[in-house]
């Protein structure tokens, strides 16, 4: 089956298939709502879900779908910003602007599923440095220029190697500055901001645990000790 280009929430921006004739859709509605989620076949649906996740979806010209909470930020046309309810991100990049204005080294970073190029949380310092070059409302995006670089010396130094000897001016090569790597995007501070709540929350939730065991075995001892007197 081809891949989908309508859907219930509008105009599918972005799709990929996850599974035979199942599909992860991103959607503009047309009042400019970002939607997302899963698209099939309703006799799909029925063979594979469940009677509780049957009970969400909607119907439609043969399709069903099941909303979800994953997000779509499109930076300009061919690139966007895909985040989960946790954060998780990933950039996605359209086969035509990444095989016209990425070299193929980069291009070799992204996992390519479909029309698009799919870079994670960590590749995608590549074709945001590329890009930023030659679009403003991308460079606009990257909160901090070192970290990017940074980013790309950290975690894929032979790119940087080769972006020096072949593409980089004199006095422009990747070099190491001493910042935080993979901090050159919001999305990286909101991942970073929602693994702190977790962590403080599962760190909350260990220390009531462990002081509500001290406080039930603290009053054991002392009934036994009164018992003995």
């Amino acid at each position: 089956m081809a891949a989908p280009h309508e859907s219930i929430w509008g105009s599918i921006n972005t799709c990929f298939e996850i599974g035979i004739d199942i599909y992860q859709i991103f959607c503009t509605s047309q009042n400019g709502e970002n939607k997302s989620g899963i698209m099939l076949p309703v006799d799909r649906a029925k063979e594979l879900l469940s009677d509780e996740a049957l009970s969400l979806i909607t119907e439609k010209d043969g399709f069903a779908y099941i909303e979800n909470n994953a997000t779509l930020k499109e930076i300009r046309s061919g690139l966007s910003i895909i985040k989960d309810e946790q954060s998780r991100f990933c950039i996605a990049v359209h086969s035509t602007l990444a095989e016209r204005d990425l070299t193929l080294n980069a291009q070799q970073f992204g996992n390519k599923i479909g029309d698009f190029y799919y870079y994670g949380i960590t590749d995608c310092a590549i074709p945001i440095y590329e890009l930023a070059r030659k679009y403003p409302e991308i460079s606009d995006i990257v909160l901090n220029r070192e970290s990017l670089e940074q980013t790309i010396i950290s975690k894929a130094p032979d790119y940087a190697d080769y972006w020096n000897a072949n593409h980089a001016k004199p006095g422009e090569e990747i070099k190491p500055n001493g910042s935080i790597p993979m901090m050159f995007l919001q999305e990286h501070y909101d991942y970073e901001a929602a693994s702190t709540r977790c962590a403080a929350a599962d760190f909350i939730h260990t220390e009531n645990t462990n002081e509500h065991d001290a406080i039930s075995g603290f009053e054991q001892f002392d009934e036994e000790w009164e018992l003995e007197r």
